[in-house]
């Protein structure tokens, strides 16, 4: 992977990992020239009901404690499985457009075909 060509790269870098592997991304991205201060969003089960995205920066990467434990109020536990992580300011797009499902209106259906409201459905 040429590591130095996606450090300098202009507009934010999009990793898909898992969290035993981002402190070496992270230190390398580093080592190429990316800041520590870098921001990130690290996202747990993406486009699905159970999405969660959690702010960071590259130093956060390197302690993989930060993403093993769970935030004091999160009763989701810990960030797990394949995750998408953004690094780098996109100036177009703030955070908030990164967890665009994590707040969207859901409806599940049950086994036998009845709608559920699911968790972000709207009283209506």
């Amino acid at each position: 992977m040429d590591w130095a060509a996606l450090a300098a790269a202009p507009g934010p870098l999009i990793l898909h990992a898992t969290s035993s592997h981002l402190p070496d991304a992270a230190r390398t991205l580093i080592e190429y020239g990316l800041t520590d201060s870098t921001p990130c969003v690290i996202t747990a089960n993406g486009t699905t009901c159970h999405q969660r995205s959690v702010e960071s920066t590259l130093a956060g990467l390197l302690d993989k404690s930060v993403l093993d434990k769970p935030a004091a109020n999160d009763p989701a536990g810990p960030l797990a499985g394949p995750l998408v992580v953004t690094i780098g300011k996109d100036r177009r797009k703030p955070r908030e457009s990164l967890n665009w499902w994590e707040s969207r209106a859901t409806v599940r259906l049950d086994r036998a075909g009845a709608e559920d409201e699911g968790p972000g459905t709207r009283d209506e």
